[in-house]
């Protein structure tokens, strides 16, 4: 899709000096992605994973690390989070 952004001539000149005319969209698109509100949880929750599947699938390495991650000895119990004095309510 195209969109048509009128700029102001000293920032349209600011843009174009400092990034590549090959790489404009891309950092718009990036400037946008960061500013605006997230997708709908669903949504960015089903990109996400997907993401992570690809990372996964590009390097299998990182299986085995999660495995050896997940059967590291962890701490014991944590003591219970005392909520007395503080606005937090009780589960």
């Amino acid at each position: 899709m195209q969109v048509l952004l009128h700029l102001s001539d000293p920032l349209a000149r600011r843009f174009r000096d400092a990034v590549p005319s090959r790489q404009r969209s891309a950092f718009v698109a990036r400037l946008l992605e960061a500013a605006l509100p997230p997708e709908d949880k669903d949504a960015w929750l089903a990109r996400v994973a997907t993401e992570v599947q690809a990372e996964i699938d590009a390097n299998p390495a990182l299986v085995e690390d999660e495995r050896d991650w997940l059967a590291a000895p962890g701490d014991a119990d944590p003591a219970p989070f005392d909520f007395e004095g503080t606005s937090l309510a009780r589960p």
